[in-house]
């Protein structure tokens, strides 16, 4: 999240978050650059958002000369400022910013890592060099993990920038960093996802006969396994479906939402899918009529209308669940490289073979093809016969 440079009197786009203590119940904030060259940040609360939002931009165009200190926070950044300082004030924009909590966590995550190794590092000492040293370090081992430490320590190292701590991003500059090599797509074949999908079945079968104490098991594997083997959606997108999302009569499932799942709080579900082609309505086979109908008059109502509540009448963690199908792999010998994500990657091999990459994207919910083709389609072992043509046209000489 690139900082962008302010001149005096200017400030940066403003962000309003809920804000649980103190007065007012959303706060809103952003950086502005005082009429002395010092950049600082400031914030208003209000009990909604626009109040909030009100109440900053009028206290900005009131503003015209820096507050006391108790109002803002004075940032004096310079080359000596160390990375954990520019981290830290990264991770505060990132917190009030327009991200999803997962990515949210992501970045904090990868931040905390940034600092255990450089953050008692003055920016002004951060090379070219020294950068690509760090990145090459953490490629050796894991290529795609150092691509996405470039990306954060980019933008941390961009607030140093914003603060004319230093003259340009050293990062921008790193070549030559492995990258993760790049596998051919695997794909499950027809019979391996009814071999799959009739194992899962035994398999809960196997844990109710089996239930002696307790909560009786939830019947969840087979009716989730297929959903996604019925539309290749995602784990999250699965697991958010609510009722009034499914269609039996018209064979429909509408793909509204998605399941967030973090170590620092509850799964909940967030309102719109992972991106704005995710948004769909698709047609279901007879297979995933049948097990919703089943689930639909077994299960009763719940207060979330979701298709798939906890005991608890909560919306699951995609963590649960995927830990439920890692039990069950391990109870039927099944790979353990099948997971969820593997239904996907069959649905759109299939649906690429019989009618094209573009009928799979638009299932998959992808914005290009490219996504589709490139990570989720498996590439025939055999290309397709052209011998009779080739043949016609030059066999005759």
């Amino acid at each position: 999240m690139p900082q962008i440079k302010l001149e005096p009197g200017e400030w940066g786009e403003i962000s309003a978050s809920k804000h649980e203590r103190g007065r007012g119940g959303w706060r809103a904030r952003t950086w502005v650059c005082d009429l002395d060259g010092v950049r600082r940040q400031a914030q208003r609360r209000g009990d909604t958002r626009k109040q909030a939002v009100a109440n900053l931009e009028e206290h900005l165009k009131d503003r015209v000369e820096p507050p006391p200190e108790s109002d803002t926070e004075v940032v004096a950044v310079t080359a000596q400022t160390s990375i954990a300082a520019l981290a830290e004030e990264w991770l505060e924009n990132v917190e009030v910013g327009d991200f999803s909590e997962s990515t949210k966590h992501t970045y904090t995550r990868e931040a905390k890592r940034v600092v255990s190794e450089l953050g008692e590092a003055p920016v002004g000492e951060m090379t070219v060099a020294r950068c690509r040293n760090y990145l090459r370090g953490i490629a050796e081992t894991h290529p795609s993990k150092a691509k996405i430490q470039r990306t954060v320590l980019g933008m941390i190292l961009d607030v140093g920038l914003a603060h004319d701590a230093i003259t340009h991003n050293p990062v921008r500059s790193v070549r030559g960093i492995r990258r993760p090599e790049k596998k051919e797509v695997e794909a499950l074949t027809e019979d391996d996802l009814r071999v799959l999908r009739e194992k899962v079945r035994v398999y809960a079968d196997d844990l109710e006969r089996n239930h002696k104490s307790g909560p009786r098991p939830q019947r969840l594997l087979p009716d989730v396994v297929d959903v996604c083997v019925g539309t290749g959606c995602r784990i999250g997108e699965a697991l958010a479906l609510r009722w009034e999302d499914v269609d039996l009569d018209a064979r429909t499932v509408t793909i509204r939402g998605t399941i967030i799942s973090t170590k620092a709080q509850t799964a909940y579900r967030k309102p719109k899918p992972k991106s704005a082609s995710g948004y769909r309505t698709l047609l279901i086979p007879n297979f995933l009529v049948d097990s919703l109908m089943r689930r639909k008059v077994n299960q009763g109502e719940n207060p979330l209308d979701a298709v798939f509540p906890t005991r608890n009448a909560t919306w699951p963690s995609t963590n649960n669940v995927h830990g439920a199908f890692r039990r069950f792999r391990e109870a039927q010998d099944v790979d353990p490289a099948v997971t969820f994500r593997s239904f996907r990657k069959a649905v759109a091999t299939i649906l690429d073979r019989e009618f094209g990459v573009e009928q799979a994207q638009a299932q998959l919910g992808h914005a290009h093809s490219s996504t589709t083709q490139a990570h989720y389609v498996a590439k025939p072992a055999l290309a397709p016969d052209s011998s009779e043509l080739l043949d016609g046209l030059f066999g005759a000489q």
